[in-house]
């Protein structure tokens, strides 16, 4: 089978749109469903690349999202085209793997071109969506920093425990600023020990 471009609704007056936005990509060809389920066997199958779900004439709850949509998002790209999605259902729709909701009330250029960042890997937020899913990368690249710096602790902990009573008390006075000929004169060993305790 070619690579299919799947589009997943039961409104035949989508067809035309969405079979010339496919139609640019050679190799390609558009397969119409009904199902959510039927996408999802064509996928697994293999060879679907894309898939643009009409959510307003297939039933598909959102917030949660369905499994069946958690699992077409693994397969292939998926875009998710309706009236207005709420950001609650956009951002779970986004977390199960979705690269993107669209409003179909967009003018044909703003769909071609959401369709082409999606089928290109990127996803497509919403400006409603933004500020939140900026706010929830904060927080996971936060939540990562801490738990680097636990690490990092760790690791610190075990490298010092390894060390010697003089390294230790040699480190200690790096780490309070002194150079190696006052590290020397307080600990009464020569500059040429401390140099070999650095290295």
């Amino acid at each position: 089978m070619a690579t299919a471009m799947v589009l997943v609704t039961q409104r035949e007056g989508l067809f035309p749109l969405w079979n010339s936005l496919f139609a640019r990509h050679e190799g390609t060809e558009t397969v119409v469903r009904t199902s959510l389920g039927e996408a999802l066997e064509l996928a697994g199958a293999g060879g679907v690349r894309f898939c643009v779900v009409d959510v307003g004439s297939v039933p598909l709850p959102l917030a949660p999202p369905d499994r069946q949509l958690a699992e077409l998002a693994r397969l292939c790209r998926v875009l998710l085209v309706g009236s207005e999605f709420d950001v609650d259902s956009e951002m779970a729709a986004l977390a199960a793997g979705v690269a993107g909701c669209c409003s179909n009330a967009v003018t044909a250029q703003e769909m071609a071109t959401v369709f082409d960042v999606v089928l290109k890997g990127g996803i497509r937020v919403s400006k409603a969506a933004l500020p939140r899913m900026l706010a929830r990368l904060q927080e996971a690249a936060a939540r990562q920093a801490a738990a680097n710096l636990t690490d990092d602790g760790a690791a610190f902990d075990e490298r010092w425990s390894q060390l010697t009573r003089r390294e230790k008390e040699i480190a200690k006075q790096v780490a309070d600023g002194a150079n190696n000929k006052l590290i020397a004169r307080h600990l009464n060993i020569s500059d040429a020990t401390i140099k070999a305790h650095l290295t």
